[in-house]
């Protein structure tokens, strides 16, 4: 045969050859055959290949002979010792691992769903996987499996938890490895199982909210949307809406969560029950168990005044674990029995309202589940978790990074690192309202992303601009505690909260007719000729004159107190109404615990002079007046005492509106202003206390007018109320009015105004009442001068600054104005470093005295309304905090925007 080499094209199959050419290295050299096939027999696997492979318990059981055998260790203890061995040195050496890592089972005699009966050729030790058949849904929890007879082993899954009742698929395989007495799934079944149901939910859930009237969703049952359609038609309140707002927004959560979280399967359960709640709302459980249905998954309620418990509906009767009779329940038609499903939100009533507090319950944001939480703190930070405590999205505090079951955008990520503290607790502290639902909330309870029930979308907060620096936005705002002696008693359905509106026509609803809260949708309430009332005889010469001796349910209405015929819609309800609603969103409160006593009590056109405690009678407008003004805002919390002890309550004035100004703004300087209102805000506490015997001074609410900014040179009464705002531990700022609609007469509000106003201050109303935490302000920290750069630092509820000519006009310099003693400085720019606010200045530099104002001195060049407020003046300035409201078919968003106000600019090195 040549050195050249042979292609095997070139030899018969049947050739025989005596020798081969190695090529190795680029070289050849040629070997014989019997040589290569010597070396190949002496090598491991040929000489264990002729070995006779002998099975052996342990390594201990191995034979004291090194007898030319191939032994198999297949159940040692140590795992280590498991495998082939061979002989080495006279001794046994671990040689190879077995060669069935992987076993199939077969279905052996007796197997059941809920006790697997398994045969396997080959013995199933510790790290060997085994492919398990499953030919039935369990029915029970834990699943065991016997293998070959053996002991019991525990089915777990792959996180190491029993298999929930129901967790495994109905047919198929599962791969599962042995873990000495436990076998751990490797694929997670659980999940695709719940998977599978969520988006069943989903589906659901969209059904239930949004099918129209009179078509069924299942037998016997109908979407919220056809209760909310049957209730506006009936006038029946705002039960079956509520219901239909939680259907909705069930079903948009569902969609974005499906990624594995049981939560949707909860949240579903919960709108079925809820769509229904006027009709399957039971008084005891009893009464539950001749409740029929033909309906699988069927929702019913047992109030909380059944105080009793029962035993858990299983497959085989209700001989489960001890739950309560209150509850929320689920039918399972397959085992005739109702489950029960959750807490009930229902105290003592059939209340319709429950469902938007469940909305706020549930373990897909709310702080139960972020309680339950499993992990370690200290490796990830929880803020959306399952119903038992796994984190489904978390942040990884060593890189600020959010992770979890989806990918999540580096945008997200950027703004996540920087408010990466307190996430957990921030969820409980979340107050925003619906349709935003946080996802994740930062440190002080503001949405950090958020869900959008009617963009059905996830957001995020704008942050500044594409490639901007994030530094600021970790600037975020502490809600910090009311200090003890600010704090009110906590909510109970013994107590009435007193909120009163005083000052001068604004404080009325001046101009703010025709009333638009003309019906109660919580247990509110005012005296029994209107909120605008005055006692019979007391010489005032108003048109509402009453004994102010009864109440009724808190509605606007177009009656005066004085002489005038203007009066409408006050704040009162927008407050009152607007606290308990947040309180429901929010705290879960149950409406029936959170009443409130609301009343008017000012006085058209007057000054603050007036209305003081000290002023006389007003013998000029009424000759025979005997009490001065003060007297009525006294006569009102009198008789709302007196009534509320009559009907068995305690009476605790929680908050003074105090809406006055225009009146003074031409000639009373800021300083005079201040003092005369501090010193009432003292005579109204103390009175009020006096008379209550309550043990917390009330607080005060403040506003900034609208009209009549500009009419003097002071600004008197706008910046005493600011700065009172900021000093005072019980004075907070509600809001300004500069941009909101003006009536007609360019002086006072409309009706939607009004309302506006007091949703802005119900934010401060429940937070002092409910969360006893300090209200939400916008502060103005300070201002620096550096270079021809001012700096203004500000703390507000939520980063970032937005400058806004959709709500309000524009306004020159954006409502800014620079003074020194050299005069108006020129604004060139104005721009955002993270929550500051860098003003460029030009031209003719400050010199001494350096003031920088805001909404002081421009007035808008319009509104969309078309109208403006008298010798107005305001700015653009707002933060981004998501909360709305809803009036009247009417979305609004409230965010916070800026006070008017004053500070001085202190120079630093350039």
């Amino acid at each position: 045969m040549a050195d050249g080499g042979v292609q095997s094209s070139n030899l018969p199959l049947a050739t025989t050859v005596d020798s081969i050419l190695g090529n190795a290295g680029g070289t050849t050299s040629r070997q014989r055959v019997t040589d290569l096939a010597a070396q190949l027999v002496a090598s491991d696997p040929m000489r264990l290949a002729t070995m006779v492979g002998n099975l052996y318990d342990t390594e201990a059981d191995l034979p004291a002979t090194t007898a030319q055998v191939t032994p198999w260790v297949y159940a040692d203890p140590d795992p280590d010792k498991i495998g082939i061995y061979k002989v080495s040195g006279g001794q046994w050496v671990w040689a190879l691992p077995l060669p069935y890592s992987i076993i199939p089972a077969s279905i052996g005699d007796g197997d059941t769903v809920n006790v697997r009966q398994l045969v396997t050729a080959l013995p199933v030790v510790d790290g060997t996987a085994i492919i398990i058949p499953v030919v039935g849904t369990n029915t029970a929890s834990p699943v065991v499996v016997h293998i070959n007879g053996g002991v019991a082993i525990t089915l777990k899954t792959n996180s190491g938890s029993d298999i929930d009742e129901g967790g495994l698929p109905g047919n198929g395989r599962l791969m599962a490895i042995r873990e000495g007495a436990i076998l751990r799934l490797n694929n997670d079944v659980v999940a695709t199982a719940v998977l599978a149901a969520t988006e069943t939910a989903r589906d659901l859930a969209k059904d239930f909210a949004n099918a129209p009237e009179d078509q069924q969703v299942q037998p016997g049952l109908y979407s919220a949307k056809h209760w909310a359609t049957k209730a506006a038609a009936a006038d029946a309140g705002s039960g079956a809406a509520a219901a239909r707002v939680a259907s909705e927004t069930a079903a948009a959560i569902s969609i974005a969560a499906k990624s594995g979280s049981e939560a949707a399967r909860d949240i579903t359960q919960m709108v079925a029950a809820n769509a229904q709640a006027v009709a399957r709302t039971l008084p005891h459980w009893t009464d539950l168990l001749n409740l029929t249905s033909t309906v699988d998954g069927q929702g019913a309620e047992v109030i909380d005044a059944d105080t009793g418990t029962h035993l858990q509906a299983t497959s085989t009767g209700y001989d489960g674990a001890s739950v309560p009779n209150a509850g929320k329940y689920s039918l399972n038609l397959t085992w005739g029995r109702w489950v029960w499903i959750g807490p009930t939100g229902l105290a003592g009533k059939a209340d319709v309202r429950a469902p938007i507090q469940e909305l706020r319950k549930l373990e897909l944001f709310g702080s139960t589940a972020l309680r339950a939480f499993t992990g370690s703190l200290s490796s990830i930070i929880p803020f959306i978790v399952d119903a038992v405590g796994k984190a489904i999205f978390y942040i990884d505090p060593a890189t600020g990074e959010m992770k979890g079951r989806f990918d999540v955008e580096e945008e997200i990520n950027r703004w996540l690192r920087a408010n990466v503290g307190g996430v957990a607790e921030g969820l409980r502290q979340y107050s925003g309202a619906g349709p935003i639902y946080p996802l994740a909330a930062d440190a002080v309870g503001r949405a950090l992303i958020y869900f959008n029930s009617s963009t059905q979308k996830i957001h995020i907060p704008d942050l500044y601009g594409a490639g901007s620096s994030s530094s600021g936005a970790s600037r975020v705002q502490t809600r910090e505690a009311l200090a003890a002696a600010q704090q009110l008693p906590t909510p109970s359905p013994s107590i009435w909260f007193g909120f009163l509106s005083y000052g001068q026509s604004l404080s009325i609803g001046a101009q703010g007719k025709p009333a638009i809260s003309v019906t109660q949708p919580f247990s509110n309430l005012t005296f029994g000729a209107g909120p605008k009332t005055t006692l019979t005889g007391n010489g005032f010469g108003g048109q509402n004159q009453s004994a102010m001796d009864t109440s009724k349910p808190l509605v606007e209405d177009d009656l005066s107190p004085d002489a005038l015929t203007t009066r409408g819609e006050t704040v009162c309800s927008g407050t009152v109404n607007g606290a308990v609603e947040l309180a429901v969103l929010e705290n879960g409160i149950n409406p029936s615990d959170l009443i409130f006593f609301a009343s008017a009590c000012g006085k058209g056109s007057e000054s603050i002079n007036s209305l003081v405690k000290t002023a006389a009678p007003d013998t000029a407008e009424v000759p025979t007046a005997t009490a001065n003004y003060y007297t009525n805002f006294i006569d009102h919390v009198t008789r709302a005492k007196a009534i509320a002890t009559a009907a068995g309550k305690t009476y605790v004035v929680a908050a003074i509106s105090w809406m006055q100004g225009e009146s003074d703004s031409s000639s009373m300087t800021k300083t005079t202003y201040k003092a005369l209102l501090d010193q009432l805000i003292n005579d109204m506490q103390n009175d009020v206390v006096a008379i209550t015997g309550q043990a917390t001074k009330p607080h005060v609410i403040v506003y900034q007018q609208g009209a009549g900014i500009t009419t003097g040179p002071t600004r008197g009464p706008v910046l005493a109320m600011w700065e009172l705002s900021r000093e005072r531990p019980d004075v907070w700022m509600g809001t300004p009015l500069y941009f909101l609609e003006p009536a007609s007469d360019s002086a006072h509000l409309v009706n939607t105004s009004y309302h506006y106003v007091g949703r802005a201050e119900a934010r401060v109303l429940k937070s002092i009442v409910v969360d006893k935490l300090k209200p939400r302000q916008v502060k103005v920290l300070g201002a620096s001068l550096s270079g021809s750069v001012i700096r203004l630092r500000m703390d507000v509820p939520t980063p970032p600054h937005v400058i806004d000519e959709t709500t309000l006009g524009a306004v020159l310099d954006r409502g800014f104005k620079v003074v020194s003693d050299a005069g108006t400085a020129t604004i060139a720019d104005i721009s955002a470093s993270g929550t500051d606010l860098l003003l460029t200045l030009s031209g003719t530099a400050p010199t001494t005295n350096i003031k920088l104002r805001y909404g002081l001195d421009y007035g808008p060049a319009s509104h969309p309304s078309g109208k403006l407020f008298s010798n107005a003046s305001g700015g653009n300035l707002r933060d981004s905090t998501p909360d709305v409201f809803t009036k009247g078919g009417v979305t609004r968003e409230l965010p916070f925007f800026w006070p008017s106000f004053e500070i001085s600019v202190f120079p630093v090195e350039a």
